[in-house]
């Protein structure tokens, strides 16, 4: 299998985006899922990014964030990403480039938090788009239960990791000994809370939501402000949802002691939604859960054929080896393993 570094776009991806031939292309790091160039022309910078598509993955990420950036560029000028061209035939997408660079963990601070929740808010300012025209987020869910059933569903998935490498024999053995009993515990607090206080069938008020949340997916720029992008799960979906995955992702994650602010912060912002705050601290746990199951999927056939995508074989391996040791962590952190 080819490395990352061997992998170039299309010449017609190229010819469909730019009106002149590239000086340079440079593939860039962190792109899981897709794959991501630095272009240079006589113009300028760019970015370039093809979108991951398979029959085994309904999701197409190229028309979410391609409508979702069509949404944030009229509602929050200046805090995403200037897009320069759409390819549709080829799936991809050109960026103005963003000089900047991601958050150390300590200058995650109350004002950044600040800062994203604005963003946040921007994108929900009134008037919003018709269901037509921004599709539903990634994972949509409406209803406590709905949440519940979504991550079971990740967890029942996780029986299906195979291999004989030592990698997946610990993936296995993790899953076994510690996934499946904290989501077990998690399950059963969770089905006992929402149903004594009545709760559990109330639909959620719909948001416009970034979807994968947070300073993993921002830039520092030079004016000392945000730029926030990769929006190909975004869409419509419930506010609580929002703040659980931004508080649960594993990189540059927010301090756990802001939950209880931005609970507080979503009924202020949704006052229709009686219980978006209640709802938020009981999916917290939840979506802990869900990011656990994220980052395994790097053992699972789907998230196996992403990769094989948007990273080489080696940098495969090797980010095997990182999910697992984050995944424990995650679960430390929470206090899961007994």
């Amino acid at each position: 299998m080819k490395g990352k570094e061997e992998q170039k776009p299309s010449e017609q991806v190229l010819s469909r985006l730019l009106t002149e031939s590239p000086k340079e292309i440079r593939s860039v790091s962190g792109g899981a899922n897709n794959r991501v160039w630095e272009v240079k022309t006589l113009q300028g910078k760019y970015l370039l990014k093809e979108y991951f598509r398979s029959p085994e993955d309904s999701r197409d990420r190229f028309a979410s964030e391609k409508a979702f950036y069509t949404h944030a560029q009229h509602k929050a000028p200046g805090k995403v990403p200037q897009v320069q061209a759409w390819d549709p035939e080829g799936e991809a997408g050109l960026f103005f480039w963003v000089e900047g660079r991601k958050l150390t963990d300590p200058e995650v601070t109350g004002a950044r938090i600040q800062e994203a929740l604005e963003f946040f808010a921007a994108l929900n300012q009134a008037p919003l788009p018709a269901p037509s025209e921004l599709p539903a987020a990634a994972e949509a869910a409406w209803t406590v239960y709905e949440h519940l059933n979504l991550v079971s569903r990740r967890i029942d998935r996780l029986q299906q990791i195979s291999g004989t490498d030592s990698e997946a024999q610990e993936a296995r053995h993790l899953v076994q000994e510690k996934v499946i009993p904290a989501w077990e515990r998690i399950l059963k607090i969770t089905n006992r809370e929402w149903p004594e206080k009545g709760r559990g069938t109330h639909r959620a008020t719909a948001c416009i939501s970034p979807s994968d949340f947070g300073f993993h997916n921002s830039l520092l720029g030079g004016d000392g402000h945000l730029r926030f992008f990769d929006f190909e799960y975004a869409g419509w979906d419930d506010p609580a949802k929002m703040a659980a995955d931004f508080f649960c992702q594993p990189r540059i994650p927010a301090p756990a002691s802001d939950f209880p602010g931005v609970a507080a912060l979503l009924a202020e912002l949704f006052p229709q939604d009686a219980e978006v705050a209640d709802r938020a601290t009981s999916l917290w746990p939840v979506y802990r859960m869900k990011w656990i199951c994220i980052m395994l999927n790097e053992f699972l056939p789907a998230g196996k054929t992403r990769r094989g995508f948007s990273l080489g074989e080696e940098a495969q391996m090797e980010l095997r080896k990182q999910r697992l040791q984050a995944v424990c962590d995650s679960l430390e952190k929470v206090n899961l393993i007994q």
